[in-house]
């Protein structure tokens, strides 16, 4: 995923590493996304798609920082998850 503050024009690249396949299995994955709200599981699904935040935003009918915000806090449960596993 890339956490790319568009206003600001940032591209917080670290946060590629929440979809890299190396890191863990189609299972992990599958149950991580259970745990996300259906927002937050949505604004997921149409960033690894391809879609912008700003596009992202406009389809939800929220601010493209309320999506920025939404996927920092998506990768700060998943680092939580890694943390207490």
């Amino acid at each position: 995923l890339d956490f790319e503050d568009e206003e600001e024009g940032d591209k917080h690249v670290e946060s590629r590493d929440l979809f890299h396949e190396a890191d863990w299995s189609e299972v992990e994955v599958r149950e991580f996304m259970e745990r996300l709200t259906p927002q937050e599981r949505a604004i997921v699904e149409w960033t690894v798609a391809g879609y912008t935040q700003a596009e992202i935003g406009r389809w939800m009918r929220i601010s493209q920082p309320s999506v920025f915000r939404t996927l920092k806090r998506v990768r700060e449960k998943w680092i939580a998850l890694q943390t207490v596993g």
